[in-house]
């Protein structure tokens, strides 16, 4: 629509209706590619998580095992390691205060569950301390990581994470 003002000026007028509606086709589309974009991480995550569970399985059992051969003859400081399944995985410290992590691969392969129960002395209450889960993320190479609190993070600093309250409630 052309306007004419009282100055003489020609304006070409756009309708506002037209402008509002082509913002929302493009929102439309912006929304749609999200979702085909979340559709297709979910798919890569489904695949690829199992390998890096996989990789912070044995990162843990490999701590685990050297702070044993650390703490070597000091019962306060031991830990055991425990494959419970192919997705769950325990690390306990039996010596008051005991400790248990627990780990887990929440199917299908989306995060990451972990928390730990405490329990300061015989016949004590046992707390439960669940912990924020740990997710997967998908770089533009279709590259599947670890991530907590936006910090991607190796299988060495995942299980250095998870198992730092452990190893320190053996002091």
């Amino acid at each position: 629509m052309r306007v004419q003002t009282e100055s003489g000026t020609n304006y070409l007028m756009n309708d506002w209706v037209d402008d509002i509606a082509d913002r929302l086709d493009g929102l439309d589309e912006t929304r749609r590619e999200f979702q085909r974009l979340r559709r297709q991480n979910a798919e890569v995550i489904r695949i690829k998580a199992p390998a890096r569970w996989s990789e912070l399985d044995a990162a843990i059992e490999k701590s685990v095992a050297r702070w044993m051969e650390k703490a070597e003859g000091k019962r306060e400081r031991a830990v055991e390691f425990h494959r419970e399944s192919d997705i769950r995985i325990a690390v306990r410290k039996s010596f008051f205060p005991q400790m248990r992590l627990n780990v887990e691969l929440d199917l299908p392969g989306e995060a990451i569950r972990y928390s730990y129960q405490v329990q300061e002395s015989v016949g004590g209450d046992v707390q439960q301390l669940p912990q924020e889960p740990l997710s997967f993320v998908v770089d533009p190479n279709n590259e599947v990581y670890i991530v907590h609190q936006r910090k991607v993070m190796s299988a060495d600093e995942t299980a250095k994470l998870l198992l730092l309250s452990v190893f320190n409630a053996c002091s």
